[in-house]
């Protein structure tokens, strides 16, 4: 992938994630049980750690000052992330996710394209991870995967 396809790519999908999440909130369902005990703010707040930590990536060029929540497994680096993220107001979630949005955009088109392909590139990346991979994983995949959840959820819902 380009580095023009996938800041559209990002774009395009943390729009619609957005606009859903937003939907959500006006029609009521933004503090309802969704998943594993998480509500659906909860949803956005474990977006938002993830995209500001691919903004932390992007401007350290390094994995070395991530957060240590990645050394956990998978359920347990969420539940951290969930309870790190539970002061935060679902306007400071949404403001927060709109400029992690646009700063990763930005370093994105600010990168050397070759960068997106060469871990190298990376302090501490391992060299079989591909930079733009991990990337996508962490931004339009990860809105795409919940996107998806939370569609099935309120559909479910309203049965």
């Amino acid at each position: 992938m380009n580095q023009q396809q996938l800041i559209n790519r990002i774009q395009r999908s943390a729009q619609q994630f957005i606009s859903y999440m937003e939907r959500l909130q006006e029609d009521g369902y933004f503090a309802m049980q969704f998943n594993n005990n998480w509500t659906v703010r909860d949803v956005l707040a474990h977006i938002l750690w993830y995209e500001e930590e691919m903004v932390l990536l992007l401007n350290q060029q390094s994995l070395s000052q991530a957060s240590t929540h990645w050394d956990n497994p998978y359920d347990r680096r969420n539940a951290l992330i969930q309870e790190e993220m539970q002061g935060i107001s679902p306007a400071d979630l949404f403001s927060r996710h709109d400029e992690a949005v646009q700063q990763i955009c930005q370093l994105i088109a600010d990168l050397d394209p070759l960068v997106l392909d060469d871990p190298t590139y990376f302090e501490a990346m391992p060299a079989d991870w591909v930079p733009w991979q991990i990337l996508a994983q962490n931004t339009y995949e990860h809105y795409e995967d919940h996107l998806h959840r939370l569609q099935q959820f309120v559909k479910e819902q309203d049965v």
